[in-house]
């Protein structure tokens, strides 16, 4: 008898931690996004000064193809930025001026199934401590996600 219930105290420890266990792999991905076919990876942000000195959020992301066919993040993904209840214009900002480089070029770039591509999304700014929010809709099938931005905890850099 005394073996027994040693043998069950035994078993319910086992099962207990492996429960915690499983539990644990379950955390789901504060970061990322998933919109119908599509994923998005939050990388982080920041803020810069385009030509003209005003200022612009640049949101980067991991873009990830789960389709079976390739794709691109521009005919995948539409994005409404509103800041103030205020809905945001694109900004276009070099990141390399010599070479024609924008923060946005790779957007364009053809994904293949299973793979992902390091994007940047651009937005002129209201101001630069509000709250940014994002609504991201897949052109296919409309599905959506959203996602906000806290601009206070971000750092105006210049863009040189």
């Amino acid at each position: 008898m005394r073996r027994l219930r040693s043998f069950l105290n035994i078993f319910v420890v086992f099962l207990f931690a492996f429960s915690l266990c499983a539990c644990g792999g379950n955390a789901k991905d504060e970061n990322r996004i998933d919109i119908g076919e599509y994923s998005l990876i939050y990388k982080g942000a920041n803020i810069v000064k385009d030509s003209e000195g005003k200022d612009v959020l640049i949101a980067n992301y991991d873009f990830i193809n789960n389709s079976d066919a390739n794709s691109n993040y521009v005919l995948s993904i539409f994005e409404t930025v509103t800041q103030n209840d205020t809905i945001l214009e694109s900004a276009f900002v070099y990141k390399n001026e010599d070479i024609f480089e924008s923060y946005t070029d790779s957007q364009f770039k053809e994904v293949k199934p299973g793979d992902s591509l390091d994007i940047n999304i651009s937005y002129a700014l209201v101001d630069t401590v509000s709250k940014v929010n994002i609504k991201f809709e897949e052109t296919k099938e409309g599905k959506s996600a959203t996602m906000e931005i806290d601009l206070s905890k971000l750092k105006v850099t210049d863009n040189k």
